[in-house]
């Protein structure tokens, strides 16, 4: 592989490892945004509801941003590591 591929592909897992952090960093935002949408669908909602919409969706953007994030960890490592053998 050439050195411009290598930076490519580095280059694209940085920006998969900057967008898992972004999610991780603020999932409670993310999460009490989208619950609000879905609250300003309906007239009346039970606020334990409510409160199970945030969490859930807190959570669902804390797991993205951490599986996005592993990934690139892993790549990143990777494509380094196949970087310095094909200089040899």
């Amino acid at each position: 592989m050439k050195t411009e591929r290598f930076n490519g592909l580095m280059s694209l897992f940085s920006i998969l490892g900057i967008v898992g952090l972004i999610f991780i960093c603020f999932s409670d935002n993310f999460g009490i945004s989208i619950a609000d949408g879905w609250l300003a669908k309906y007239d009346y909602v039970d606020s334990s509801l409510y409160e199970f919409k945030i969490k859930a969706n807190t959570i669902k953007f804390v797991v993205t941003g951490g599986i996005l994030f592993s990934i690139n960890l892993i790549a990143i490592f990777l494509v380094y590591y196949k970087m310095l053998n094909s200089r040899e």
